[in-house]
């Protein structure tokens, strides 16, 4: 009997050797995705109560707050350097203030209690975006 054959090679038996160039090209494709993929900067937030259209807002120039009313209380809405996040709610568990601020475009920031929805634009180009209706929304995707 050759003895060539009975020798395991000197790595781990169930990897062989191009196994770590995959996995190397699986990450590098993995982080590229990450980098290529991250979406881009919100310029304006449509703000909706139940399945109606409250508001539309620039996020461009100096912050400020804008008061909500919702079927519980006001809500209070922090707008501006680029960014929307919600610092004061009458709901139990602050779910929507703990969300935090809100970046890029298609984010979102939900108050269930509330029924509000904050939604992040895209670059709209200094217009108004075209008003989306949210008509048809259930439980689960509201």
């Amino acid at each position: 009997m050759d003895s060539s054959f009975s020798r395991r090679p000197s790595f781990h038996p169930s990897l062989r050797p191009l196994d770590a160039v995959v996995f190397l090209l699986m990450l590098a494709a993995s982080a590229w995705g990450f980098i290529a993929f991250r979406g881009e900067a919100g310029a304006a937030i449509q703000v909706f109560i139940g399945n109606k259209h409250y508001g539309w807002y620039k996020t461009d120039g100096e912050r400020r707050e804008v008061s909500i009313p919702s079927r519980i209380g006001p809500v209070i809405l922090e707008v501006g350097a680029g960014s929307a996040r919600i610092i004061s709610s009458p709901c139990r568990n602050k779910v929507c203030v703990r969300t935090g601020g809100i970046k890029r475009a298609h984010s979102e920031i939900i108050c269930m209690p509330a029924q509000v929805l904050v939604i992040m634009e895209g670059g709209a180009g200094g217009r108004e975006p075209a008003r989306k209706s949210i008509d048809g929304a259930d439980a689960v995707t509201y």
